[in-house]
């Protein structure tokens, strides 16, 4: 699994390929806390394009992103 990101305006894209499954989920959500605690005000948008595979651990961080950011 990749986790990249890119700063485009005032939104952040997340690039993820790969699978993202139980095993790289704590990984992608700390890097995630990191980007939303530097760039509270920015959009998110993940791009999914090169996700072979996604577990509902995985959607559960998209899950939690969402309600963070409504915050």
């Amino acid at each position: 699994m990749e986790f990249n990101f890119k700063k485009n305006g005032n939104t952040i894209i997340i690039y993820l390929k790969g699978r993202v499954d139980v095993h790289q989920c704590a990984e992608i959500e700390q890097e995630i806390g990191k980007l939303i605690s530097f760039e509270s005000t920015s959009h998110f948008l993940f791009n999914m394009k090169d996700v072979e595979y996604i577990s509902s651990s995985g959607l559960r961080i998209i899950v939690s992103t969402m309600k963070i950011l409504k915050d």
